[in-house]
């Protein structure tokens, strides 16, 4: 618009021209005296428009800051939660560390105080020996502590579980526990009731029991008391460590479940993932194959605390017993080695006969038919493996059990797949190889009598001679072939899942892989079902195993 100097209004404007003042005003005096050009933006102003980019800037500049306050912020959480983790690693290590150092340094300790011939007398010795036998399995249940939870923290721990006496495990835990409670000035208690079997993973329950009780001994100050109940309520199995310890106030109870969880308590003193570890075990290792399990922890702080884990079971068949006076066949070429499993089995109630090598070791086996034999793989004139192909291929109902020093895997599967019944690597636990033998004996003696002669479809078995025709025509089998199919003929219309049948055929609980038994079902199948594609037999339960139907 232009206007006279003298006068605000307009007289030439243009036509979006809306009236107001103009924004900008140069004087034409080069051009025309006395007036004046002005212009100005339609629609808003170049003030408004001003205002608006510097409350627009201020916005940004403010969210750019709050961002980098919570990046500066959630840094500085990350690193210190890093920092602390890393003292608590250390503080763990440290602890294993010293753990680890003590039953090393009591096991040397006495041993080179035997060596060097230091004792009075024969009951000294036995002290001694008590002492070292105590210490290597403290220092063993250290160690598979680690490895526990070194696999639960990569996600790779997996359980057994099988049908177990629980008090026979909590007594037997106990007692092996028992010198060290009395090496730290403990009173010790325990009532244990009888209970049915359960269905549980006896390595993870004894070593939830042995960490609950280390737990008592590490936090317990003034008041050195320990209980231990094992009894029935409700319907339900309740196996509970009480203990006049630490307390843990309700409201940070549910850390004992956290990685490395730790705080400090109003006595000033740390309570480090040691804790954690112990109930991590608790948490998992007391869990049934249907989770029917719950841990209550009993405890506030500056109280005596007390915990209690509750597992609803269902009992299941009670086991089958052996009988007595049951004849072992040792070959082993290592007279110190025969003899002290000689004095086991023997002090067990076992007859015992022996062999030095493998030819001697199979004629016996053939002679005098044993209930067990029990086999080295490294024996003069004919090894072990030979021994055991031989003797299953004659007589295929005698069980055996490989017991060698050659532990690599390829080992094992190929003494599984020759017909051995267990594998058992030296250096072994006496007690873990008794136990293997009387399940081994447990599962050979599994049919009564009156049950030899089974039939289904066309097919005739005879588990006591090991036969199976189908049509009148004999049939060929391979050892564990009959035993799978004996097995499941004695538990018909049970599902039975792929962990269950290589622990109770295979009788080896860490073989490579559940796809052998896959393998074998597909071999069954094909002798067994008038159409394998199409089983009527032997059904798969999708996610969990098989089951036997007739």
């Amino acid at each position: 618009m232009i206007r006279a100097k003298s006068d605000s209004t307009p007289f030439i404007y243009g036509t979006g021209w809306d009236g107001g003042e103009a924004e900008v005003e140069r004087p034409m005096e080069g051009v025309f005296q006395g007036l004046i050009l002005g212009m100005k933006l339609r629609g808003t102003t170049l003030e408004a428009l001003g205002e608006h980019w510097v409350h627009t800037s201020f916005l940004i500049l403010g969210g750019l800051s709050f961002l980098l306050a919570g990046g500066i912020f959630l840094t500085y959480r990350n690193v210190s939660k890093e920092m602390a983790l890393a003292r608590l690693k250390s503080d763990f290590v440290s602890n294993v560390s010293h753990e680890l150092r003590t039953p090393l340094a009591l096991i040397r300790l006495y041993a080179e105080t035997l060596e060097l011939g230091r004792l009075t007398g024969p009951s000294k010795h036995q002290e001694y020996y008590s002492i070292i036998r105590k210490e290597s399995e403290r220092l063993t249940a250290l160690i598979n502590n680690i490895l526990d939870f070194s696999r639960i923290e990569a996600g790779r721990k997996e359980y057994d579980f099988r049908e177990t006496d629980m008090c026979e495990l909590v007594r037997n835990t106990l007692e092996s526990y028992r010198y060290q409670i009395e090496q730290n000035g403990f009173t010790f208690e325990e009532k244990i009731a009888e209970v049915p079997p359960l269905n549980v993973d006896r390595e993870a329950m004894a070593r939830s029991l042995v960490n609950l009780v280390n737990n008592a001994l590490k936090y317990s100050q003034d008041r050195k008391h320990i209980r231990v109940n094992l009894y029935r309520e409700d319907g339900t199995v309740k196996l509970e460590v009480v203990d006049q310890g630490i307390g843990i106030p309700a409201n940070e109870q549910h850390r004992i479940f956290e990685k490395l969880g730790a705080r400090w308590g109003r006595r000033g003193r740390k309570h480090s993932g040691r804790r954690k570890q112990v109930h991590y075990h608790v948490a998992f290792g007391l869990a049934t194959k249907q989770r029917q399990s719950s841990i209550r922890l009993n405890s506030a702080e500056g109280v005596a605390m007390g915990r209690s884990a509750v597992i609803e079971f269902q009992t299941r068949t009670s086991r089958v017993g052996e009988s007595d006076m049951a004849r072992i066949l040792i070959g082993e070429d290592e007279p110190n080695m025969v003899a002290g499993l000689r004095d086991n089995f023997e002090f067990e109630g076992y007859q015992v006969i022996t062999a030095p090598d493998g030819v001697a070791g199979l004629e016996r086996a053939l002679s005098e038919s044993p209930d067990l034999v029990i086999l080295d793989v490294m024996m003069p004139r004919m090894s072990g493996l030979d021994v055991c192909k031989q003797l299953k291929s004659k007589r295929p109902s005698i069980p055996i059990i490989m017991l060698t020093a050659r532990g690599q895997e390829i080992d094992k599967v190929v003494g599984l797949e020759l017909g051995a019944d267990d594998y058992v690597t030296k250096p072994f636990s006496i007690r873990e190889l008794l136990a293997r033998v009387n399940a081994v004996l447990r599962r050979s003696r599994i049919v009564p009598k009156e049950h030899e002669h089974v039939s289904f479809g066309d097919v005739e078995v005879n588990l006591r001679s090991c036969q199976v025709s189908r049509g009148g025509k004999s049939l060929d089998f391979s050892s564990k072939e009959f035993e799978l199919l004996k097995y499941f003929l004695c538990h018909q219309g049970e599902t039975l899942s792929r962990d269950r049948l290589l622990e109770e055929v295979w009788g080896y609980d860490r073989f490579p892989t559940t796809r052998t038994v896959d393998a074998h079902i597909v071999h069954l199948r094909q002798k067994i079902e008038p159409k394998p594609d199409e089983p009527r037999f032997i059904l798969t339960v999708h996610g969990t195993g098989y089951k036997f139907v007739s």
